[in-house]
């Protein structure tokens, strides 16, 4: 892992100790120690950066188009737990930070300002005599079929998940919203934390789809996922080798 990569980590780590001691903070103390935890993340990055000569070279207007959409994402991820969960509550709020850390270290990896390998880092680095450091080579190009069906399933990922979004939101929103006692508009009940509000039935059969779709999409795409890598050898996680890979480097290595 790349040093910035690590930095992610503590940072992460740091919101998620924040969100199990639940609120023991004020909102504004959780922001004043991650202002704090990002001034002295950002400034041993760029003590290593200095160090290590590492110079940006630039981006194509693909990568800016992608960062945008990977911000949309993050907002609409996040925003879809607003219904239930507060961002201004100190219980909630480093959920949203973590979160948004994740989303940033994204964003800034697809402007090549991070890399989550340290070989990739040192690509954009100098050596110490001012010489760049030669690039690795570039991948092979997968066949078409292979691109095709790794195309297919990002989509398929793609579509779950906005598929959770969806349900996450509504399924916020309707019990927000949901009436305190059964009325003639409101007469299906859900119960949440031990709490039952009674929501209208459109909101019901709504939720019910969305639900449906939601749990047997989720583990449909990461069963899918994995056959299609281990079995079918259509990398998908670029560092985890394939089946094929696994008993060839068995062989080679008998």
């Amino acid at each position: 892992m790349s040093f910035d990569f690590k930095l992610m980590f503590v940072f992460h780590g740091c919101m998620m100790i924040l969100f199990i001691i639940g609120g023991a903070l004020s909102v504004r103390q959780e922001l004043e120690f991650t202002s704090t935890l990002l001034v002295v993340l950002a400034s041993l990055s760029i003590r290593n950066r200095r160090i290590s000569g590492w110079h940006w070279h630039g981006v194509k207007s693909k990568d800016v188009l992608m960062a945008s959409g990977i911000v949309a994402l993050i907002c609409v991820f996040l925003y879809a737990a607003t219904p239930q969960f507060s961002p201004l509550s100190s219980r909630f709020l480093p959920w949203y930070l973590a979160g948004f850390g994740i989303g940033a270290f994204n964003v800034m990896q697809q402007l090549r300002l991070v890399f989550p390998s340290n070989q990739a880092f040192l690509a954009d680095c100098q050596e110490a005599h001012g010489q760049p450091r030669v690039a690795p080579p570039p991948l092979p190009v997968d066949p078409q079929w292979q691109r095709i069906i790794r195309a297919t399933y990002h989509l398929l990922f793609f579509v779950i998940w906005l598929g959770f979004l969806a349900f996450f939101y509504h399924s916020g929103t309707s019990f927000r919203d949901g009436s305190q006692i059964p009325t003639a508009n409101h007469p299906d009940a859900v119960t949440e934390h031990g709490k039952t509000v009674y929501i209208t039935h459109e909101q019901k059969i709504l939720c019910d789809k969305l639900e449906l779709f939601t749990f047997v999409g989720i583990p449909s795409i990461i069963l899918g996922g994995l056959i299609i890598h281990f079995l079918a050898g259509v990398k998908l996680y670029p560092n985890v080798p394939t089946l094929r890979e696994l008993l060839a480097k068995r062989q080679s290595g008998s």
